[in-house]
């Protein structure tokens, strides 16, 4: 029997761009609770918040940037990545899981170990299998499950337009695939959130894992989001932002304010849309209020406000030990 020490051994990244569409807002969030019980469950029983970006995606199909962020590589040239992240990480050995050849590439430019997913691959026993392998080698995984709405324009394929010969230089000469569309399990709302859910209980955390502690990644990718979309969705946070400030509660400045002991404008309207995040480590979180997957009720009321997602993996590498708390 596995016995929780109260420090985490092993770190599961589960980064969920995209699936925000589905779980924004109460009435969503209730829909899928009865589908997605698993996933429901642990947000329960965790502690959520949210992570503030610095930009938003440099490019119109640059949905590489939102990576770069959690990695702590957003102000990084990609050509410097792996000396970079071996920089700011030099304990920290990350295999990255991915159904995207576009972030496979990512991963292999950062260094890291990658396992590119076909669609076969992607049932709830055989991510749980390959996880959990990895895992026995890994301090630390990331699986990387893109959800793209009907309205994406991701559907037309993964990379577009096609990239040019300078910049396929750029990469070493890799050519991501430019034309196969994303996987079925990644556009159709009922396959992903089953797939999603299946795959959580398939590890069955609290019982074989207690020593894990897995994080729950939700965004918006923006990067393939319709412009007058996303104005919309930046209006929802904008809202919650003034009901957030409007807080007769006294707080210090937070750490997504602050960047390099810089101060951050805050007062300027949403330039990206903030990611959501649910942590959980068995017997060692911190519970707070937030019941449900609801992306816009953990950016008000999740316990663990907002910081910077550029601070994000430093948070976590410094949970496992493995580097000095960020900051400090």
């Amino acid at each position: 029997m596995v016995v929780n020490s109260g420090t985490p051994s092993k770190l599961l990244v589960l980064y969920m761009p995209g699936a925000s569409e589905l779980f924004a807002g109460a009435e969503n969030a209730a829909r899928w609770a009865p589908v997605a019980p698993t996933l429901t469950g642990l947000v329960a029983r965790g502690v959520s918040g949210s992570l503030a970006l610095s930009d938003p995606p440099r490019a119109a199909c640059n949905s590489n940037n939102e990576l770069a962020h959690l990695l702590g590589l957003d102000v990084t040239p990609r050509r410097e990545f792996a000396k970079a992240f071996r920089s700011i990480y030099p304990n920290l050995d990350l295999v990255v899981l991915t159904a995207s050849p576009d972030h496979h590439v990512l991963a292999s430019d950062v260094s890291l170990t990658s396992t590119l997913l076909s669609a076969s691959t992607l049932t709830p026993a055989h991510l749980a299998a390959l996880t959990t392998r990895a895992l026995n080698v890994h301090h630390a995984a990331l699986v990387h499950l893109p959800y793209f709405a009907p309205h994406s324009t991701a559907h037309a394929g993964w990379i577009h337009p096609p990239i040019s010969p300078l910049e396929e230089v750029m990469l070493g000469g890799r050519r991501p695939s430019e034309i196969d569309p994303p996987p079925p399990a990644t556009t159709v709302p009922d396959h992903y959130v089953h797939l999603v859910d299946g795959y959580l209980r398939a590890l069955d955390l609290d019982a074989a894992h207690p020593d894990w502690m897995v994080v729950v990644v939700q965004s918006w990718d923006q990067a393939h989001l319709p412009m007058d979309y996303a104005e919309h969705i930046k209006a929802q946070y904008e809202t919650l932002e003034a009901t957030r400030a409007a807080s007769t509660v006294p707080r210090p400045i937070q750490s997504d304010e602050v960047r390099e002991a810089k101060a951050m404008r805050r007062a300027a309207p949403l330039r990206s849309l903030p990611l959501a995040v649910t942590y959980y480590h068995p017997g060692s979180t911190r519970v707070d209020d937030v019941s449900t997957p609801d992306v816009l009720d953990m950016y008000l009321h999740g316990g663990n406000k907002s910081i910077g997602a550029w601070s994000f993996l430093r948070e976590l590498a410094f949970k496992l030990g493995t580097m000095p708390k960020y900051g400090a």
